[in-house]
């Protein structure tokens, strides 16, 4: 169904804006994708989750027959000023279009049928968690576990800067039950730590592993290190204490590849 809305505070819109905080989408049981490229991921990937799609004026004149075939598809499509589309966006230059979808429900996961698992234990900064999803993707990543303390895999940063990935990837719920749970299922834990740890390069990992990954100031917390297999580094040169977390874990995950 095609609609105009022509007044900032209609519902649709204040519903789009508070999706840029966790409270908005924990009420509201929402979240929010916008761009070309991951309104077209969404239609691909999630199409049930959509509950609605928001276009600008703009976009709308130069994209006509695309709109129409999402009316005709039954999707929910609402036409605003270019005015209010900005306001619902948090990008400097929105392309013009975006998309309210609906928070899947949890992921059931059988780490049974399982070969290789990350877990990110507090990572917090969201463009740091939306990369480690984009590239946990690309390295053959089944599933990403996440404890509390990790940035919320549904906030608007972390759903563009993963690139869609965010859509495909399966997660679920990471403590120390987890890492037993992992073990039980015959993976090898390999946690990240700048000490009591060694080369990464040797860590000889056979058969199903996962690789934790911990917070950006803290690293890996002590339960789940002491919980962990075998504890890891990236050896580095020159003055560099640490490597960013993203970075860190895309090394990981690709060294550490079954």
């Amino acid at each position: 169904m095609l609609k105009t809305i022509t007044s900032r505070d209609n519902a649709v819109l204040k519903l789009a804006r508070s999706l840029h905080k966790k409270r908005g989408r924990e009420k509201s049981g929402r979240y929010f994708a916008e761009g070309v490229r991951l309104v077209n991921d969404v239609i691909s990937f999630v199409p049930k989750q959509i509950d609605c799609i928001i276009v600008s004026e703009k976009f709308f004149s130069e994209n006509r027959d695309f709109i129409n075939t999402l009316d005709k598809d039954g999707k929910f499509v609402y036409s605003t000023s270019d005015k209010a589309f900005r306001e619902i966006c948090d990008t400097e230059t929105p392309q013009g279009i975006a998309a309210v979808l609906k928070l899947p429900p949890e992921d059931e996961v059988d780490f049974g049928k399982m070969e290789y698992v990350l877990a990110l234990d507090g990572v917090s900064e969201p463009g740091n968690m939306g990369t480690i999803i984009r590239t946990a993707e690309a390295a053959g990543i089944e599933c990403i576990c996440l404890s509390r303390g990790c940035a919320d895999i549904y906030s608007p940063k972390v759903v563009r800067s993963a690139m869609g990935a965010v859509f495909r990837m399966r997660f679920c719920k990471f403590d120390t039950g987890t890492v037993k749970q992992l073990k039980s299922a015959g993976f090898k834990i390999a946690a990240t730590a700048l000490y009591n740890s060694m080369p990464i390069e040797n860590a000889g990992l056979k058969g199903k592993r996962a690789i934790v990954i911990g917070n950006e100031a803290h690293g890996v917390s002590p339960e789940v290190l002491a919980e962990s297999d075998i504890a890891v580094r990236i050896e580095m040169k020159g003055g560099a204490e640490s490597l960013n977390a993203a970075v860190a874990a895309g090394i990981a995950m690709y060294m550490l590849r079954p």
